[in-house]
């Protein structure tokens, strides 16, 4: 048997399924997943302490980023012997179904605007307010430029008033979950 214990800020109640079926049945093979830098563990001490713990059962810990797994040594301790890393992938195919004039048409874009965009969580973790900066600098350069947020989070409104900040606000369109992203992810260049 295979079970997956994912490292994530609230576990819901379905994942202490795995723990009981590790102590009741025969050994299981356990994977553990690590998809982040740790920046949550002060707002969790609970959780992390749960998943160190956990750790000692676990035959492999799948990161997602040689940066993660580098973490994981460091913050939880995990012998490097127990972490493997598959990178995150995109699925080409996906990207093939419009052109880039065309994605930029239907977000209200002129073909000719240079469109530079981030797609993911909105938080601070993610450097976005460094992107805009170096975003404002770009825009000084090249005036027609765009950028796109794709995604969202609890930064919005401070990605908001930073791009006002900074001179840029009409040149950055953000796209809250929206349900065909790599349509609009067709429009950066």
């Amino acid at each position: 048997s295979v079970f997956f214990f994912l490292m994530i800020r609230r576990p819901p109640r379905s994942t202490l399924f795995p723990y009981t079926t590790l102590f009741r049945s025969h050994k299981p093979y356990l994977l553990g997943t690590r998809r982040n830098l740790y920046h949550w563990i002060k707002e969790q001490p609970l959780g992390f302490r749960v998943y160190k713990y956990v750790n000692r059962w676990m035959d492999l810990i799948l990161a997602n980023s040689y940066n993660v797994a580098e973490k994981c040594k460091e913050v939880e301790g995990i012998p490097e012997s127990k972490i493997k890393v598959i990178q995150n992938g995109v699925e080409l195919s996906r990207f093939n179904n419009i052109s880039p004039a065309a994605a930029k048409k239907k977000i209200g874009l002129d073909s000719n605007y240079p469109v530079i965009g981030v797609v993911g969580n909105w938080r601070a973790v993610k450097g976005l307010n460094s992107f805009l900066t170096a975003a404002a600098k770009v825009h000084a350069e090249l005036p027609a430029s765009r950028f796109v947020f794709v995604g969202y989070g609890d930064q919005k409104n401070e990605l908001i008033n930073h791009s006002t900040e900074l001179g840029i606000r009409d040149s950055v369109l953000f796209f809250e979950r929206p349900p065909r992203a790599n349509e609009i992810m067709q429009s950066f260049d």
